[in-house]
C-alpha cells in the first residue's frame, strides 16, 4: 500500500520530525512512502503555510495513493486533503496537540477553525496522548473506533552509543573543556517554556560556577530567549546551536550531565507527549523536570519536582553535584522497549490495513 505523508508545520518543529520518524517506521513495515518534505524553517507570518499549499497539492495529485497522512490539520494541508478525499482515497491527520491553546490571536484562531472543518474528513484519527484522545471523542464528537492511540516514539539512532572521540571533539569545537554541562532541546515557540529554565540559571550559575547550558533548537521565540538570557547576565554561560540535523542532536546531548525539560502546569500542557524527554532517556540522561501531565507518567526514570522554580532549581544544583540513583538506566530501559519507533510503525501499519 502507498502512504503520502504531509506536515503543516516546517523542518523545525516537533511535529515535523514526528511526520518524518512516521514515514521511517511504516517504509520498515513495508508500506510504500512518499514523504513529503516541508519547509526546512519557520518562515515570518507563517508563510510557510501559504508556499506549501500548492506543492502538497501537487502531490496528491501526482502521487494517487491509498491513504494521505496528515501531522496537524492547517489549510495548507486541510485543502489537499479535502482533494484526496473527493478522489477516494482514505485520509488519517495526527493531532499532536491542540495548538490553537497555546496562545492567542490569527494563529489560534485559524488552528481552531482549521480542525472544525478538516478533522471530519478523516477515515482514521491518530494522537498519543489520552487527553488528546478523550478531547476529540468528547468535544469533536469524532467515533471511538476511529480514533487510534499512537505513541509518542524514539528514532533508533537515540539507542546507539556515541563514541568518547566524538564526544570529546564536539566539545573542542564547541569550545568546552571540562565544565559540567546542561542542554535542553526544543522548537522555540508558544509551546516552548524555556523562559522558566533561564530564570533559574543565575543560581544555579552562582551555585556551581563551571557549568554551561546547551540550547538546541531554533523558532520564532529565540530572540525573546535570547533577550531574556541577556538581562539575566547569563548570556556567557549559554551555548545556542541554533538548528541542526538530527545526528547533531544526539551528539549534542550526549554531552548531557543533566538534561532539563519544564512544562508550565496549564491546561493546553497535558495534551502533550514530549518527544525530548524520551530522547534524553533514549540516551540514558539523567533528566530534570517537573510534574505536569504525562511527565509524571515517568517519575521513576528522572529526577521529579514540582511546579515550583525553587524546587527545580535545587534539583538541578543537587543532580550537578553528582546525585543519581540510576533511575536514569531504568528510564533508558523502558524507552527502548516501549518507545521505539520501529515497533509503534508495526503496531500502526496493522491497523491501516483495517482503515
Amino acid at each position: 500500500m502507498k502512504i503520502l505523508i504531509l506536515s503543516s508545520l516546517a523542518f523545525d518543529t516537533g511535529s515535523a520530525v514526528r511526520a518524518e520518524l512516521m514515514a521511517r517506521a511504516l517504509k520498515e513495515a513495508k508500506f510504500k512512502v512518499d514523504f513529503v518534505k516541508p519547509f526546512p524553517r519557520t518562515l515570518p507570518l507563517r508563510l510557510d503555510f501559504l508556499f506549501s499549499l500548492p506543492w502538497y497539492l501537487l502531490k496528491v495529485i501526482i502521487s494517487l495513493p491509498d491513504f494521505v497522512l496528515a501531522v496537524k490539520s492547517y489549510p495548507n494541508v486541510g485543502v489537499p486533503l479535502l482533494l484526496a478525499k473527493l478522489a477516494g482515497e482514505k485520509i488519517i491527520i495526527d493531532t499532536d496537540d491542540l495548538s490553537f491553546a497555546y496562545s492567542e490571536g490569527w494563529l489560534s484562531r485559524l488552528s481552531k477553525l482549521s480542525q472544525e472543518i478538516f478533522l471530519p474528513l478523516a477515515d482514521l484519527h491518530t494522537c498519543h496522548n489520552p487527553f488528546l484522545a478523550d478531547y476529540l471523542k468528547r468535544r469533536l464528537k469524532i467515533p471511538s473506533d476511529r480514533v487510534y492511540q499512537l505513541r509518542q516514539g524514539v528514532n533508533s539512532d537515540f539507542f546507539e552509543q556515541i563514541l568518547p572521540q566524538e564526544r570529546e571533539k564536539l566539545k573542542k569545537a564547541l569550545g568546552l573543556g571540562r565544565e559540567k554541562i546542561l542542554v535542553f532541546v526544543g522548537h522555540f515557540d508558544a509551546a516552548c517554556d524555556l523562559e522558566n529554565i533561564l530564570e533559574v540559571m543565575p543560581i544555579v550559575f552562582k551555585e556551581i560556577q563551571d557549568v554551561k547550558l546547551i540550547l538546541i533548537g531554533d523558532g520564532p521565540k529565540r530572540r525573546e530567549f535570547y533577550r531574556l538570557a541577556k538581562r539575566l547576565g547569563i548570556m556567557e554561560k549559554i551555548i545556542w546551536t541554533g538548528l541542526v540535523s538530527r545526528r547533531q542532536v544526539i551528539s549534542l546531548v550526549s554531552l548531557a550531565d543533566v538534561c532539563l525539560l519544564y512544562y508550565r502546569d496549564k491546561k493546553v500542557n497535558y495534551f502533550r507527549s514530549s518527544m525530548k524527554l524520551r530522547e534524553y532517556l533514549a540516551l540514558g540522561k539523567r533528566v530534570v523536570c517537573n510534574d505536569v501531565g504525562e511527565l509524571r507518567d515517568f517519575r521513576d526514570f528522572t529526577y521529579q519536582v514540582s511546579s515550583d522554580l525553587a524546587d527545580l532549581t535545587k534539583m538541578i544544583i543537587k543532580v550537578l553535584n553528582g546525585f543519581s540513583d540510576k533511575r536514569e538506566i531504568r528510564g533508558r530501559d523502558f524507552v527502548r522497549r516501549n518507545y521505539s519507533w520501529e515497533k509503534i510503525g508495526q503496531d500502526l501499519s496493522r491497523r491501516l490495513k483495517n482503515v
